[in-house]
């Protein structure tokens, strides 16, 4: 049965953790630490919200890096497991050569 508290509304699987941008707003950030919207505005102000938050106008944005790396989040994994690397809506075919010294790419 799925799970319908208010909580599990909010959690982001790993598919949408894998698909977010380069940066988030102050409420998405606070909401994947667990912490409400006022709280998380409040943090920011004082600076104390527990990842760097950049002041862009009257708003805050996160790093989604920084922001996973707190949260222990490792999406990419080791490099020789991939052969196709997720860059935003981008995938780049990682070439594999028999001879590493060639620059031929045919």
């Amino acid at each position: 049965m799925p799970d319908t508290t208010a909580g599990a509304r909010h959690r982001l699987t790993l598919g949408q953790i894998h698909d977010l941008p380069v940066s988030l707003d102050i409420v998405t950030a606070g909401r994947m630490l667990g912490i409400g919207r006022t709280r998380a505005y409040k943090m920011a102000a004082a600076r104390t919200f527990p990842v760097r938050v950049i002041p862009i106008g009257r708003g805050y944005r996160v790093p989604t890096a920084e922001l996973l790396r707190v949260l222990g989040i490792d999406l990419a994994g080791p490099a020789d497991r991939h052969t196709d690397t997720a860059v935003g809506p981008i995938t780049l075919k990682l070439i594999e050569r028999s001879d590493p010294t060639s620059n031929d790419l045919t």
